[in-house]
């Protein structure tokens, strides 16, 4: 195959599972991930994994997957990257076929068949025991080469043959493949010889029907097809038929169900076990029948990749009928089919790729955010062999090593690997117990370092950052595939990918590996990751230049604000303090959540080797005392409901309702924030009473420590403390309506899950729970009160008003405490995790901005935008295609590969614009606005712009503008880009 993907491609796409049973290939084409792609219908034999991380492998076998792999097993061979075999087995006895890449250099592929013949020569040979050899030898001996080509038989040539000539004859091998049958074509001499050949057993002669070259050439190689007929009946696997239940005829389906459970027994009590057992079964029979009748057979999936076109199969059918003419004047070598044949493999091998990479770049093009999945699948599991096979097994029975080949045996033995049968019943007595062991004393430093051999790669201890590094790498190598300059993904789609597959993957337990760098007082040198930080700076710059289509020597800072990833120090710090927050949230049954405390209040204490915790407690002086906790929810899913919950569909229906709800209790909650400030109020009407009868405001705190979703839940206990103790009397009795605007807080009521606001919660439901209990509540009546949905700032008046009131409460109104729910009566509630994540949100903003101000590379991009990051530039740009995108971003940088930015760099012999005869230096305002050579094209775009075009900024905050910008640059045929050449008006 000559390692061409053109002729891998042609081949797993033409129609071979209905032709061959096994194939045998050498030099095969192997993908960016050292695979090689099996065509549907076969499973595939290559050397070991461990030898093919390490070597190219040049030989493989497809076996058919209509065979019963009862009926065949791959050899191991030994760890030769050229050497593959399988063994068959069928009423004709054994069949051993080796595969043979023998390089022109040595002899290593062949001494490898040798070793492995004389270690198993009682299984390979004997009494209906058959042997085929085949494959590239790379050799050349009168024995097998046609006699006119008497000039290849140098005396090296012949030295290297008559090794494996020597060999055929200690193995009893003789040719198959009859004398003189050329099997190679040079590429550019057009000579013709025989490299290749098939040798079988001499006892097995008989059983050879025919060997022989076909007339079809592949593309991009020299060498011919052989094919190799044989006398032996194969074990074929059984057919699955599989049921399209998309094509059922589904009325037609269910009249005909209809009909069988026509004679069904009626309802009727089931009085034992087997009865239950007959009835269920006898329905699922009928049920089968349906089916079977009603569900046609699903087909059978096409051979030919989505990417293969009907173009493709014409040129194969063109292809295969000028091998025939070829064949027809082979003695004419001046014929003009020879020349005809030769090019159209040329064109016939461009088109196949240029399919492939036009069907893969036109999906990666159109991709949107709902294809993520599928693009992070792809790069998650990328392709690999084709379908595997379970390989032999080997067991114990009685006390003696046994091999498992077939699958009836496989799967008895996983069954009971995985699914053994349960233990008896225990007789030990319940207050009985084993005597415990004793410790293994006492622990040398021998035995732990034995231990520690013991250990698999990357597992603990080690170091943690190599394997994040190189984790990341791969990670980033794979991603950056997805996207070039002039093609591929979008960069929207590229940053959605990055953003919510690669950073998690990156920073996955950082808070274990990464501290954040430092410089300790009176210290010159930065402490902490700072190798890991400087790695993955370089990664995440990887990253960036996909996303954007950048040119690689672009900065960090400017990659980072245009991609609108946040810079590697940021991040990494910001997880660094979340994992802490996280921390300070532990409940004190939680292992860590003493240990989070003591942390904090020995941080000032200085140990010689922190923990991880330590060094967080002493770096963000956050008291976990006085955060709130966060503990898996007690409350059971079963327990009780109290009231009721309603959230109408949509704005509408909401406010309609309320416009018609009668309830003589009304009540109205809200939370709000203003000025940084955090507070809540609820207020309670009696019937239609416009003004409420009380109102209750609670003064929360500052956002730093409290969130306006927190603030939501205060005002719904502050409601529910006016139901229970205004409303008291004729809970349980009348309808109770409790309004909010916030549809969280009724979710979570719905299904309680640890969150922040989980104390609130539970306050909550446990005031409800009290209220239920009330003495004058009949037993079995309806729900104390309904917690309803109303849509904020929609006009009604009651909800504006619960509005007011709660921005009063932030502003700083509070009631007496005697007025509040014990809850809440306390100095200040804890602090919001949902708070420090938002601070840590503004902080890393704040940080951005500031770093980015701090750069060179600020300025130059204020002359075109001032955002951190670039959002609506990204926005704007989001739609163009990807080459014109990436024309802005190079623009944007001043990385743009003209002669004066290439000149400095050393990639240019001068500076000077080549379209003007060399005379004034090619600028970018030079290339936008001065050089002749592209009149015509800056007059269009000059007409498209108008008066804009004299202000950068306004041109780069519109969308046409920008689009008629890329196009100017795009049109010229200076860059390089995929773009569509527009005619020039004149």
């Amino acid at each position: 195959m000559a390692k061409s993907p053109a002729t891998h491609y042609e081949l797993i796409n033409s129609d071979l599972h209905r032709k061959w049973d096994i194939i045998l290939l050498q030099e095969l084409h192997q993908n960016y991930y050292k695979k090689s792609a099996t065509p549907r219908g076969f499973q595939a034999v290559y050397p070991p994994d461990a030898v093919r991380e390490t070597h190219t492998i040049r030989s493989g076998i497809w076996v058919n997957e209509a065979l019963s792999t009862n009926g065949w097993d791959p050899l191991i061979v030994g760890d030769c990257p050229d050497l593959t075999a399988v063994r068959i087995k069928g009423e004709f006895g054994v069949l051993s076929i080796f595969n043979i890449y023998n390089d022109c250099l040595h002899d290593r592929t062949t001494t490898a068949l040798n070793n492995y013949l004389n270690r198993n020569a009682a299984a390979t040979y004997g009494e209906n025991k058959h042997v085929i050899w085949a494959g590239d030898f790379n050799r050349h001996h009168p024995m097998w080469d046609h006699e006119d080509d008497a000039r290849l038989f140098t005396a090296d040539a012949l030295e290297k043959a008559d090794t494996l000539i020597d060999l055929l004859v200690d193995w009893d091998m003789e040719m198959a493949l009859p004398k003189g049958v050329r099997t190679l074509q040079h590429n550019a001499s057009g000579n013709e010889s025989r490299l290749d050949n098939v040798f079988i057993s001499r006892q097995s002669a008989d059983m050879l029907i025919r060997c022989n070259v076909l007339n079809e050439r592949g593309v991009k190689t020299d060498h011919y097809f052989i094919e190799t007929v044989l006398n032996a009946e194969l074990t074929l696997a059984p057919v699955e038929t599989i049921r399209n239940f998309k094509e059922v005829d589904w009325p037609h389906f269910e009249e005909y169900l209809q009909d069988l459970l026509a004679d069904q027994p009626p309802d009727e009590p089931i009085p034992d076990e087997a009865t239950f057992v007959k009835r269920v079964e006898d329905l699922i029979g009928k049920i089968q029948k349906a089916v079977e009748y009603a569900v046609p057979l699903a087909k059978k999936a096409p051979y030919a990749r989505r990417w293969w076109n009907a173009q493709l199969s014409e040129m194969r059918d063109k292809k295969i009928e000028m091998c025939e003419s070829a064949k027809r004047y082979r003695a004419l070598p001046d014929h003009p089919i020879h020349a005809e044949l030769k090019q159209h493999l040329v064109d016939y091998a461009t088109e196949i790729i240029k399919a492939k990479n036009e069907h893969w770049e036109e999906y990666l093009t159109n991709a949107s955010i709902e294809d993520l999945s599928t693009i992070g699948g792809y790069m998650k599991s990328p392709p690999g062999d084709g379908k595997s096979r379970i390989p032999t097994m080997k067991t114990m029975r009685d006390g003696r090593e046994v091999l498992v080949t077939t699958n009836e045996e496989k799967a008895q033995i996983l069954m009971e690997a995985f699914l053994p049968p349960k233990p008896p019943p225990s007789a030990i007595p319940e207050e009985e117990y084993d005597p415990p062991l004793e410790a293994a004393l006492p622990i040398s430093p021998d035995r732990v370092r034995r231990h520690m051999l013991k250990l698999a790669p990357h597992k603990a201890p080690g170091l943690d950052v190599d394997r994040v590094i190189e984790k990341a790498t791969y990670w980033v190598n794979l991603f950056r595939r997805l996207a070039k300059t002039n093609s591929g993904i979008n960069s929207t789609v590229m940053r959605h990918l990055y953003k919510s597959v690669g950073i998690p993957q990156i920073t996955y337990a950082a808070d274990v590996w990464y501290t954040p760098p430092q410089v300790n007082e009176g210290g010159k040198r930065a402490i902490g990751s700072v190798r890991a930080l400087t790695q993955l700076r370089r990664i995440q710059k990887t990253a960036a230049v996909a996303i954007t289509g950048a040119l690689k020597s672009t900065a960090y800072d400017a990659l980072d604000v245009h991609a609108g990833i946040t810079p590697m120090d940021i991040l990494l710090e910001t997880v660094h303090k979340r994992a802490y927050v996280r921390l300070c949230t532990l409940p004190e049954t939680h292992i860590l959540g003493p240990k989070a405390i003591n942390a904090y209040c020995e941080r000032e204490e200085r140990r010689e080797h922190p923990t991880p915790i330590d060094t967080m407690a002493r770096r963000y002086r956050i008291d976990p005392r006085t955060v709130e906790t966060i503990a898996p929810s007690g409350r059971s899913p079963d327990a009780p409901k109290t009231f009721d919950t309603l959230i109408e569909p949509d704005r509408e229906l909401s406010i309609e309702h309320e416009r018609n709800d009668d309830a003589p209790i009304k009540v109205y909650c809200d939370g709000s924030g203003i000025d940084g400030k955090i507070g809540a109020a609820a207020s309670l009407y009696r019937g239609t009473d416009t003004r409420p009868m009380k109102t209750i405001h609670l003064h929360i705190g500052s956002k730093e420590e409290h969130s306006t979703y927190e603030a939501e839940w205060v005002g719904a206990l502050l409601a529910l403390w006016l139901i229970s103790t205004i409303a008291k009397e004729v809970i349980g009795l009348v309808p109770v309506s409790l309004y909010i605007d916030n549809q969280s807080v009724i979710k979570s009521v719905r299904n309680p899950r640890p969150a922040t606001g989980q104390y609130l919660r539970e306050a909550f439901l446990k005031l409800a729970d009290e209220i239920a209990d009330t003495p004058n509540r009949p037993i079995g009546t309806a729900p104390c009160f309904t917690m309803k949905w109303i849509s904020a700032h929609s006009e009604v008046s009651k909800n504006e008003a619960i509005d007011e009131e709660a921005k009063a409460a932030a502003a700083g109104k509070s009631s007496e405490w005697s007025q509040l729910p014990n809850r809440l009566r306390r100095e200040a509630l804890p602090i919001s995790k949902s708070a420090l994540q938002q601070g840590m949100k503004r902080a890393m903003k704040d940080s951005w901005t500031t770093q980015w101000r701090a750069s060179p590379r600020a300025k130059v991009l204020d002359e075109y935008d001032t955002e951190v990051p670039c959002k609506t530039f990204r926005e704007l740009t989001s739609k163009l295609p990807r080459y014109q995108a990436s024309l802005l971003i190079q623009l944007r940088t001043r990385h743009l590969p003209l002669n004066e930015y290439l000149h400095t760099r050393d990639l240019s012999t001068t500076n000077k614009c080549q379209k003007c005869r060399g005379y004034r230096r090619e600028t970018i305002a030079h290339f936008l606005n001065e050089c002749p050579a592209y009149h015509e094209q800056r007059r269009q775009l000059h007409e498209e712009l108008g008066e804009r075009r004299h202000d950068m900024k306004k041109v780069m905050k519109s969308k046409s503008d920008l689009k008629a910008l890329a196009t100017y640059m795009a049109s010229t045929g200076r860059l390089k880009t995929n773009a569509p050449q527009r005619p020039i008006q004149t």
